[in-house]
């Protein structure tokens, strides 16, 4: 997010801020070659690559004021073997602990998956029931910390996606 000469975002510059969305993408995978051939370098594990900004965001979060109203817009990609489950979703339950007046935290999914060489929406109904069974995300909705809406991935953002 930040380069070595620039300062780390920080949103206490806008103490007025009550809503804000953020759209972000993670990545599950576990082919070496392709980690190296979009990375650049080799990774130590054999079989997870999961790239998430959850964290980042959370950390980000951190240095504003405290927020009305807070959207995720996030993309999932999948490729292999990988669900929503092998996603470190705990972020997000820190940041139901951090603000305990944000209610509920809106999670907009959309999740593609490779699949026969081909890069495929995953339908909503399906990501939905992921989420469900997923235990930190189905805990906080049960809950009413989270609303989740799902979506389709669009034909023509499907291409823009790395194979």
């Amino acid at each position: 997010m930040s380069t070595p000469n620039s300062l780390p975002p920080n949103l206490s510059i806008l103490p007025h801020l009550e809503q804000l969305t953020v759209r972000a993408s993670i990545s599950c995978f576990h082919d070496r070659q392709f980690y190296r051939r979009v990375r650049g370098y080799e990774s130590e594990s054999e079989s997870l690559f999961c790239e998430s900004p959850l964290t980042t965001i959370l950390k980000l979060l951190e240095t504003g004021p405290p927020l009305k109203k807070l959207t995720l817009r996030l993309d999932l990609h999948l490729v292999g073997a990988f669900s929503l489950w092998d996603v470190d979703w705990s972020p997000l339950a820190c940041l139901a602990n951090i603000f305990p007046l944000l209610r509920p935290i809106n999670l907009c999914l959309s999740a593609t998956k490779k699949q026969m060489k081909r890069r495929v929406s995953m339908r909503p109904s399906e990501v939905r029931s992921l989420i469900m069974g997923e235990p930190v995300l189905g805990m906080m909705v049960r809950q009413g910390l989270l609303v989740i809406q799902t979506e389709e991935v669009p034909p023509e953002r499907i291409a823009l996606f790395l194979d």
